[in-house]
């Protein structure tokens, strides 16, 4: 357990060049978010990128494909961005599935999610262009891009699938703020409605 959060709280935590990747797992609903921090937190101060913010789709939102378009900056104001990347995320027995610009990414290149080996990423360098990304199973995929003292990153886009769950004691729909008592030894009947993929 990393934090345990009441209501409208938030945590947040940094993620190293070396930690490539991480699993995040919630009780209840929650929204995910990357930052991108400035170019003058690098060490070495190369002037690459900017501060940035994306959501994270779950991955119970995956799509099975999508076409999307990079940013190329403003080169009036000096302001271009010439490195642009793709992060895709497959649960990892579609690591053979997954096609870039109508191409198979090969295999070999994806790396397991920290946390949980059940999903794969790739981060691919691409060109400034319109680009289009399927897999049959889906996937969770964002973009993103680094100039000097700029940078933008986005979700490639999302299902937006219900994901919410209902439970049932003896035919009465439970609401979160609901109590409810029976008599000892008496037979209680439950039954959970859950529309998601994954679950335990």
């Amino acid at each position: 357990e990393v934090a345990t959060l009441q209501a409208y709280e938030s945590y947040s935590f940094e993620l190293s060049s070396s930690d490539k990747s991480c699993y995040i797992e919630a009780t209840a609903p929650s929204a995910v978010y990357l930052f991108n921090t400035t170019s003058s937190d690098d060490p070495g101060f190369s002037h690459n990128g900017d501060p940035s913010m994306l959501w994270i789709s779950p991955v119970e939102q995956r799509m099975t494909e999508v076409t999307f378009t990079t940013f190329s900056g403003d080169a009036e104001h000096n302001s271009s961005i010439n490195n642009q990347y793709v992060n895709i995320i497959v649960a990892t027995q579609d690591i053979n599935n997954v096609l870039f610009d109508n191409t198979p990414i090969p295999s070999n290149q994806f790396e397991r999610v920290s946390g949980n080996e059940e999903y794969s990423f790739v981060r691919k360098g691409i060109s400034h262009n319109v680009h289009h990304i399927a897999c049959p199973n889906g996937f969770n995929a964002h973009v993103y891009g680094f100039g000097s003292d700029r940078g933008y990153a986005y979700l490639v886009g999302s299902k937006a699938t219900d994901l919410s769950t209902t439970l049932i004691i003896d035919d009465v729909v439970i609401q979160p703020q609901d109590t409810i008592s029976n008599c000892t030894l008496d037979p209680i009947s439950f039954a959970a409605a859950i529309s998601l993929n994954d679950y335990n």
